[in-house]
């Protein structure tokens, strides 16, 4: 579920309980010595500064999932580019390192939608609706007894005047986080104006920590 320059990649399965792996191989130069980048699951990229990117999505229907990724997956978008992950059904994890869940930076759009499910979303940074730098990441799950762990700058979280949302509509959730100070419906002033984080839970008897 790769897009990249005039490009669409989906990949659509209709029913299982399956597993996605991707990173592994090629590394992060710019940012880690140790992690590595996925360029998948819902991923849309362009080639900044030059060329817009394409559209990537990943839709899945049916069935207990398992999503692992390091970098820059799992409906997250890059440079002028739209990537998407849509999970209709199931228990369903989501886990990644940063960039991944609902993540669109640099004039991008990035949305995970999950509507069915007791899910649980891990990762480190820049994840679970987070937009940054004029662009939009949503994480919208729908049903469910979930569960959100984040470090940093995630749980609807706006950076670089972009925005960032995480609406969870019913279930009685628990969120974690390790930095206070920029999650959890967080914006920060940049270029003379601001950023737009919103954290909305509709329904449940929710637990916070941190």
């Amino acid at each position: 579920g790769f897009g990249c320059v005039q490009g669409v990649g989906a990949l659509y399965d209709l029913e299982g309980s399956d597993s996605y792996h991707a990173g592994g191989k090629y590394k992060d130069v710019l940012r880690y010595e140790d992690h590595y980048l996925s360029f998948s699951q819902g991923f849309g990229f362009g080639m900044r500064p030059q060329i817009s990117g394409g559209i990537g999505a990943l839709v899945d229907l049916k069935g207990n999932d398992q999503y692992f990724s390091d970098i820059f997956a799992q409906g997250t978008s890059y440079w002028w580019s739209m990537g998407m992950l849509c999970d209709s059904d199931g228990h369903d994890a989501y886990h990644a390192y940063q960039y991944a869940q609902g993540n669109a930076t640099h004039m991008t759009l990035g949305i995970l939608v999950d509507d069915y499910g007791n899910d649980v979303y891990f990762g480190k940074g820049l994840l679970q609706g987070c937009g940054h730098d004029y662009s939009c990441g949503i994480l919208l799950d729908r049903h469910g007894n979930d569960t959100y762990t984040a470090y940093d700058l995630s749980q609807g979280a706006g950076s670089a005047n972009g925005a960032g949302l995480l609406i969870d509509c019913l279930g009685d959730d628990r969120y974690f986080v390790k930095n206070p100070a920029n999650t959890q419906g967080y914006g920060n002033p940049r270029r003379d104006f601001g950023s737009i984080g919103l954290f909305i839970d509709l329904g449940g008897a929710d637990q916070y920590d941190g």
